[in-house]
């Protein structure tokens, strides 16, 4: 189950969206950690916290109960990784773990490696919310410390958990590391059956509101007459959920059946504009994207979400200075600081040197100017592109009927009108080795690559040259890349390759 999904199904289970919140941040930096990681059996990820409600008596107690512990376990063989959120306490922290030293126990400086090793480990022992709770996400089974019942009660977690400060000691600790041990198995089947029974409630609540024809719809006529009421805000949100989701799932066609019933009952949501734009660009229509996030701006020029799609939609497209454009108006409209945060981002990756207060502060005059000179230039650059496209089928056509020579000539009539296109440094490449002329193909091949690192044909041609050439390694790094980049259609024989090569 995918981890906003899951996110979706904790912030319904509880109500301390503080926390939630703090986890939704952590999970952002998730994308870069290898999902497929090996669990180590004798590795523990220890969040060491102090709560600013403890008496500095009792504080002092566990802290010693904790040097016990953890030197029992470093005994018994196990690895323990130690980390402190708090800036005001981490001296105290890495003093705690210096007391051993001993190789078995790490302090961790850099909050960057927590996901992997908390992925790494058997399991973790957890003193604050915000860390057991990414804990929980990530499926990890816990011992939760001195957490509050009602938290521990709503996530159906008892036997693992210590929840007095008072009266605690190392063979209290133990004890709950001897139980995890054992019930290993059950504890992380408990943890997945709790997600996978909230997601069931979900879609089947979500569906008793979507089965319009087989239910009389009579109070929610009423509702729907009542703009201001509570209940018809209740049900947009609900039918919304269940179509973001099936859209997450990648169930297109069904989402936009709901989105066509949803619209029989809600008239002018303008999120419906932005709803249809992403399907839209998922199923590779980038013209019908493009005005659904148009005619949904028309409504409202300041929709966050909406000048966020069209943004990202001109990045997706290369076109820099649009996407730009719209970036900053989402990020001029947006009210979270981690939505702001994120656009902000966006735009450093594009290039863009102005910090993010002088942005927010002033109205982009320049942006429009050069806004409305790329429009006007739009359909030039289409014709271009039309051109472009046909002449290179054109040549891909000579290559296919063996008429080397004659593809050769075109490309060389092409290269005087359009420089570096790095598709041209693809088919050069293929004609080279049509003809035998391998170093010449590698050459030219790697002339693209330098241009275009990403270009899929570009790493599936270079993989292709040292597979035949017997270079086998390289060949794999090669396909390796290329698959990161592959459409469906080309997954399959590419990963077959990869297999292949692996066994060599």
């Amino acid at each position: 189950m995918e981890l906003q999904l899951k996110f979706q199904i904790l912030s319904k289970i509880l109500d301390n969206i503080d926390e939630i919140i703090k986890v939704e941040n952590n999970l952002s930096s998730f994308i870069n950690v290898e999902k497929d990681i090996l669990i180590k059996d004798n590795q523990i990820f220890f969040e060491f916290y102090i709560q600013e409600d403890v008496e500095k008596e009792i504080l002092k107690s566990i802290i010693e109960h904790y040097e016990i512990a953890m030197q029992i376990l470093i005994n018994q063989g196990y690895k323990i990784y130690v980390y402190n959120s708090q800036e005001k306490y981490s001296n105290i922290c890495r003093d705690f773990v210096q007391i051993f030293k001993d190789e078995s126990i790490r302090y961790i400086e850099n909050k960057d490696n927590n996901l992997k090793l908390i992925l790494e480990s058997k399991y973790t022992i957890m003193m604050s919310e915000e860390y057991f709770l990414l804990s929980f996400l990530l499926e990890k089974p816990c011992i939760a410390m001195f957490m509050g019942e009602n938290l521990l009660s709503l996530l159906e977690i008892n036997n693992n958990t210590l929840i007095k400060k008072e009266g605690f000691n190392a063979s209290v600790l133990l004890d709950k590391v001897t139980y995890v041990e054992e019930n290993y198995p059950s504890i992380k089947e408990n943890i997945a059956n709790l997600f996978k029974k909230s997601r069931k409630e979900i879609i089947e609540k979500c569906d008793e509101l979507v089965d319009i024809k087989n239910q009389n719809y009579g109070n929610e006529k009423q509702i729907i007459h009542d703009e201001n009421s509570d209940d018809m805000e209740t049900y947009k949100n609900q039918l919304k959920q269940k179509i973001q989701f099936m859209i997450e799932q990648g169930q297109l066609e069904e989402a936009k059946q709901i989105v066509a019933q949803y619209e029989q009952i809600v008239k002018d949501d303008i999120d419906v504009y932005s709803i249809r734009g992403v399907i839209a660009m998922m199923e590779g229509d980038m013209d019908g994207a493009n005005a659904n996030f148009k005619k949904g701006l028309a409504l409202d020029e300041k929709n966050v979400d909406l000048n966020y799609n069209l943004a990202y939609l001109y990045q997706s497209a290369e076109k820099v200075e649009e996407a730009i454009y719209y970036y900053k108006k989402a990020l001029q409209n947006a009210a979270e600081e981690k939505d702001q945060e994120e656009i902000y981002s966006n735009l450093k990756e594009l290039g863009v040197k102005d910090n993010k207060e002088d942005i927010l502060q002033h109205a982009t005059v320049e942006d429009n100017k050069i806004l409305h000179s790329e429009m006007t230039k739009s359909s030039v650059k289409e014709e271009l592109e039309a051109y472009k496209k046909q002449f290179k089928e054109n040549i891909q056509s000579l290559i296919e009927q063996g008429l080397l020579q004659e593809a050769k000539n075109m490309v060389e009539e092409y290269e005087k009108i359009v420089k570096d296109d790095v598709d041209i440094y693809s088919i050069k490449g293929v004609v080279a080795m049509m003809e035998g002329d391998m170093d010449g193909a590698e050459r030219v091949l790697h002339e693209g690559y330098e241009i275009k690192p990403f270009n899929f044909d570009i790493l599936y041609n270079i993989a292709y040259l040292y597979e035949i050439n017997e270079k086998y390694i390289t060949a794999y790094r090669y396909y390796k890349k290329a698959l990161k980049l592959a459409d469906e259609k080309d997954i399959d024989d590419i990963s077959m390759k990869v297999e292949i090569l692996e066994k060599n």
